[in-house]
């Protein structure tokens, strides 16, 4: 009986060894086996995935993107190009707005000249003498046809006559009327500002002061007595009223025209305190111009 235990107990250990040996190796082969059996499939479908699946959705998903960024690039280039056909619209009509506005303004200035004209005609002919009315020196006519005469130079002198009688809107009537800035200039350098239109009540009427902020202020970037343009230009802009009947139709067209010359000559200008009443002008002319 001992000897059978002996041997049960050998036998069992031998054969449980042998059993776990067996496992183990038969493990290990069978890993390996479905290892090398499954590795083609599932690299096969993995490359079926790649292509079928995830390929397609990133071209779909990049197609997609692209497809928005040119919706959005060529709906601002419509934007832009619309925007850029309204100024251009803008543009035209405001320059069609200016021209007729100087057109006014001439018409203006020679309605009051013509005006200016019949009155001295009159006056004439009630002073044979041909001095002007309240002067206390008399003067020989000249003939009219007398070539030797510059008639510029005899309409200078007729406003300075009228200047030193204080008769300020027929002198500036007068330089206005032959459409040239440096007359308007010549006669404000020989008027005084502050009698002509800084006291209780200006001497000059609206239509003659709009006409004069047209004249000096179309000659801005010429630096010829720059400092007396301003002055002038500054008392005028305090002095307009926007809305006379007279002068309201044709008021903004002067005010959009000398806006755009004074910025014009603010980017030329290095003197600072220059620059510094121009701007203080600019903000006046842009309060009337939006009035």
């Amino acid at each position: 009986q001992t000897l059978e235990q002996t041997i049960a107990k050998t036998m069992k250990i031998n054969v449980t060894k042998t059993v776990k040996e067996c496992m183990k190796t038969n493990t290990a082969e069978l890993a390996s086996s479905i290892s090398t059996q499954l590795q083609e499939p599932v690299v096969d479908s993995f490359h079926q995935t790649m292509r079928e699946v995830m390929v397609p959705a990133y071209e779909a998903g990049t197609r997609q993107m692209f497809e928005q960024i040119s919706s959005s690039v060529e709906a601002g280039l419509e934007l832009k190009q619309k925007e850029k056909d309204e100024t251009a619209k803008l543009v035209n009509g405001m320059m069609s707005r200016m021209d007729a506005m100087g057109k006014t303004i001439e018409v203006l200035i020679k309605a009051v000249a013509h005006l200016q004209t019949t009155t001295q005609q009159n006056q004439e002919t009630q002073n044979p003498s041909g001095s002007v009315p309240g002067s206390t020196t008399t003067s020989k006519s000249v003939p009219p046809s007398s070539p030797a005469i510059d008639q510029m130079e005899l309409l200078r002198r007729r406003i300075i006559e009228l200047i030193r009688i204080q008769e300020y809107e027929k002198a500036f009537t007068q330089a206005l009327s032959v459409s040239n800035s440096a007359m308007a200039l010549f006669t404000c350098t020989h008027s005084d500002l502050s009698s002509v239109l800084e006291g209780t009540t200006p001497v000059l009427s609206q239509p003659i002061m709009l006409c004069l902020m047209q004249q000096l202020g179309s000659d801005l970037l010429n630096d010829e007595d720059l400092n007396v343009k301003v002055a002038w230009l500054q008392s005028i802009a305090v002095t307009l009223d926007p809305h006379n009947e007279s002068i309201k139709k044709h008021i903004k067209g002067v005010c959009h025209q000398l806006v755009g010359n004074l910025q014009a000559k603010m980017q030329m200008e290095n003197d600072v305190t220059l620059r510094r009443h121009l701007q203080m002008l600019l903000q006046v002319i842009r309060g009337i111009g939006n009035t």
